[in-house]
């Protein structure tokens, strides 16, 4: 008792020293409170809600801030993640990236944000199965002892170890293993685990309901019901809009709706009223 009390910050500005990470969106900050080392964090939502770039705000958040990260990559190559982070970072469009038009500024802005994130302790990699995923992270905290954010973009692509594969074995129980072995990965290594997770069409996480048993916190990234039912008729400022829906907070409230706007051509998360 007397060794994990000592280790309490005495100072509340003391808290990010001990290893905690925060999104840097301070509405979504105040709302769940810092998350600490072992946490085990998801971030929910349909296809195109936001998932990546929220988890991006993240990692950009605590490298700039000298905390490393590890991105793994399930859906996408490497080079197209590090298009998102210098598009959050530089304010540069995505689409320039694809040869589009731009200006002497924004390349200027691209430039150096390239020089910056190429300081940043970043590692962008690729894993197909959990047990990969496991063996690179601790590969990572040995060489790097300020490793404090795992990212898997997203959990239901991982495979679970082939050691641990049956043919009996269903679809839920494989996504239940990987989801424990995350957690489990968590509390190893004292960092956290941030996964991105599909839902169904109840708005429910998909295919394991041990998803969400396992995780401390999970945020699910939820467009206004115009949006919704309008689709691409909606103006401009209306398709920005999104909720960031405390669905689980284990050590704080749950049910908090946070506003929020993504900008799509930057690939991050704003402030709204």
């Amino acid at each position: 008792m007397s060794d994990v009390i000592a280790q309490i910050p005495d100072e509340p500005g003391k808290i990010s020293q001990n290893g905690y990470v925060k999104f840097g969106f301070p509405k979504l900050d105040n709302a769940i409170g810092a998350i600490e080392p072992g946490d085990f964090v998801i971030v929910s939502g349909e296809t195109s809600s936001g998932k990546t770039a929220l988890g991006l705000n993240l990692c950009l958040h605590c490298a700039c801030q000298n905390q490393g990260v590890a991105i793994f990559s399930l859906e996408m190559a490497e080079h197209r993640i590090v298009w998102r982070l210098l598009a959050n970072d530089a304010s540069f469009p995505m689409w320039g990236f694809r040869g589009g038009p731009f200006t002497p500024q924004q390349r200027k802005q691209l430039n150096q944000s390239a020089t910056r994130m190429t300081q940043y302790p970043i590692f962008i990699e690729r894993a197909s199965t959990v047990g990969e995923l496991v063996n690179r992270s601790r590969q990572i905290k040995l060489r790097n002892e300020d490793l404090r954010v795992i990212v898997a973009d997203y959990l239901q692509l991982l495979q679970p170890a082939a050691t641990s594969r049956r043919r009996e074995t269903s679809r839920e129980r494989e996504v239940a293993e990987c989801s424990r072995q995350l957690k489990g990965l968590a509390l190893e290594l004292k960092v956290v685990v941030l996964a991105l997770s599909q839902i169904n069409d109840e708005g429910l996480l998909r295919e394991s309901r041990a998803i969400g048993h396992d995780a401390d916190i999970v945020l699910r990234i939820d467009e206004p019901k115009k949006r919704r039912e309008d689709g691409e008729n909606c103006n401009e400022e209306d398709s920005k809009k999104r909720f960031i829906v405390v669905r689980k907070n284990r050590d704080g409230e749950r049910g908090q709706q946070i506003p929020a706007k993504l900008v799509g051509q930057y690939m991050r998360f704003e402030s709204a009223n």
